[in-house]
């Protein structure tokens, strides 16, 4: 199970060129060698007799096999999303926190706004620099917790002055700890991917759906490698977008860290 896990870690770090000819074009290749290679063992009339009672068993395989993908491709999706939607609410968050700096710049009390802003600044910049990084590389370990520590000190350790910070003081403290929450599950989200089980299950599938069509025959035999080759082109498409939504941070990462560059500047 470590090593599929592995492999789709692997696949989805590549660039989607290079990840795309590696996985497409292996699949490709394996079921038009495959075709070559059966048909030197065996003649057409050989294998002709296996077409009735073997179409209906691949009719059940390939059933099999779609439910497979799809809660595969279910899966990826829902990870996603999921991690998109956390970037998206904890960058918004420290929007409504940054919005709130300006309520402490009354005469004689500049010094809790600039340090604020500056907080929000700093943790955005050290989000893209140092989180991103080790997520893009699958560690769950995140690298901005002392720029968070200062932006959480910079809020709550202001003596509100006024009945506008007071009234303000308990929404950052909520703020701040929806910051928290969400950060918390943005670097848990690297490891909270398809289990190594469900892709080895896949790849498993896969080859048996690739391997079985080499046993029909056909007068045709060029007319069949293409069919089988171009459905291998089309069952490794489907395992590709599954691996790169399964992996969001990694590689070219699906989700960018956009909305807090915008923090940043």
């Amino acid at each position: 199970m470590s090593s599929s896990f592995s492999l789709a870690f692997w696949l989805a770090s590549q660039p989607l060129a290079q990840s795309a000819v590696a996985l497409i074009g292996a699949g490709f290749l394996i079921s038009l060698l495959g075709h070559y290679i059966v048909s030197q063992y065996f003649t057409v009339a050989e294998l002709q007799p296996n077409n009735l009672v073997g179409g209906f068993k691949y009719s059940f395989i390939a059933e099999v096999y779609a439910v497979t993908v799809a809660l595969c491709l279910v899966g990826s999706w829902e990870i996603y999303q999921s991690a998109r939607d956390t970037v998206q609410r904890e960058a918004a968050t420290m929007y409504f926190l940054l919005q709130a700096a300006p309520v402490y710049s009354e005469p004689g009390q500049e010094g809790p706004r600039q340090a604020m802003e500056l907080g929000v600044r700093n943790y955005a910049k050290a989000v893209v620099e140092k989180d991103w990084d080790n997520m893009r590389r699958g560690r769950t370990v995140g690298g901005s917790d002392p720029e968070f520590n200062l932006l959480v000190r910079a809020y709550l350790d202001v003596e509100p002055r006024t009945a506008a910070q007071q009234a303000l003081q308990q929404n950052t403290s909520q703020w701040l700890m929806q910051v928290s929450e969400l950060r918390i599950n943005r670097l848990s989200s690297v490891s909270r991917t398809l289990t190594g089980l469900l892709w080895l299950l896949v790849i498993t599938s896969t080859g048996i759906v690739f391997v079985f069509p080499w046993f029909f025959g056909s007068p045709n035999q060029i007319t069949q490698s293409i069919m089988g080759a171009l459905a291998s082109v089309t069952m490794t498409s489907v395992i590709l977008v599954a691996v790169k939504l399964a992996y969001p941070f990694a590689g070219e990462a699906l989700v960018t860290p956009g909305t807090f560059l915008t923090l940043m500047n």
